[in-house]
């Protein structure tokens, strides 16, 4: 109905459109609408719709936490420390029984003297049977807490070998029962010498401390039964080295070796320290268990109780095996 309406507007004939056949009448018809659409288009057409299209958000993934790194090992070891050395000279050693010297072992530094000699101290006679080996008497010193420290030897005087010799002593003090002096003794204390077999003129050096007391007197016997078939057998001493352990004690550490053609055993080092005045200051010994082939060798770690000291002597020996 527009269509017809704009055409008998425009002069064109009325009725169907539809019956228009001539080329001009399409053409006019054409035209007319394509008119009709532009007006409607320019004028009261809704404007188009454009779509608003949202853009994609853009994924940005979370990323995943990164593993914490793992620090390298560190090592928390405590390394020990290097010993100082507080040595002074090379000591002159003195051994019995030992080949070698070892001139690079140390010499402690010596501490003051804590010992005074110990006067009115009687001896007494030792009038019980005993073997014959004699009891010489090196010192007898009081220590800084007021102990008595004896030290001595025995000497073989027979002709044949002893072993398990060692030395019995006892102390006496006095007191008065009923208004009478009265000798109370104190012991007996028993230390045996550090030799393994005490050899016809040989000597062997002890030590003992006992507690203090008020003694006035001491007794001193020696015992020991001969060896019968345990003979000595000698050891060979080297690599020796003497250090102050910081724990008391002189440590003297080395390698006994057999150079006998047989098999020993009860291998024993024993050492002496004395003191500037060639008095014996502390004595200790060592055996090594097991036997030892002929040929071969073992070490050993001797500690002798400190004392200020100006030299040592080792002894060494075994039995056949």
């Amino acid at each position: 109905a527009a269509m017809r309406a704009t055409i008998e507007a425009g002069g064109g004939p009325a009725g169907n459109p539809g019956a228009m056949t001539s080329a001009g009448q399409g053409n006019f018809v054409l035209n007319a609408l394509v008119r009709l659409l532009t007006q409607r288009v320019a004028g009261s057409a809704a404007p188009a719709v454009v779509a608003q299209v949202t853009a994609a958000p853009t994924l940005e993934p979370t990323p995943a936490p990164l593993p914490t790194p793992t620090p390298a090992a560190v090592q928390t070891g405590t390394q020990a420390a290097a010993p100082v050395d507080t040595s002074a000279q090379a000591p002159v050693s003195s051994q019995t029984l030992a080949t070698s010297t070892d001139t690079s072992a140390t010499t402690l530094v010596s501490a003051p003297a804590t010992q005074a000699s110990l006067p009115g101290l009687t001896r007494l006679e030792d009038t019980d049977p005993a073997p014959p080996l004699t009891v010489l008497v090196n010192s007898i010193n009081v220590e800084q807490d007021g102990a008595y420290k004896l030290t001595g030897s025995v000497r073989n005087d027979s002709a044949e070998t002893y072993g398990g010799v060692s030395v019995i002593a006892t102390f006496y003090s006095v007191q008065n029962i009923h208004n009478q002096e009265t000798r109370i003794p104190h012991g007996p204390y028993d230390v045996a010498c550090p030799y393994l077999l005490l050899e016809p003129g040989e000597e062997c050096s002890f030590s003992m401390t006992v507690y203090h007391r008020d003694y006035v007197a001491y007794h001193l016997h020696a015992e020991g039964r001969p060896a019968g078939y345990r003979q000595p057998a000698d050891l060979t001493l080297s690599n020796l080295n003497v250090v102050n352990d910081g724990a008391g004690s002189v440590r003297i550490t080395g390698t006994a070796a057999n150079p006998n053609s047989f098999t020993v055993e009860n291998a024993t080092i024993a050492g002496t320290l004395y003191d500037a005045s060639g008095q014996i200051a502390s004595v200790g010994s060592i055996t090594v268990p097991g036997q030892i082939t002929a040929g071969g060798s073992v070490v050993f770690d001797l500690r002798i109780e400190y004392a200020p000291y100006s030299r040592y002597q080792l002894q060494a020996q075994a039995t056949q095996s």
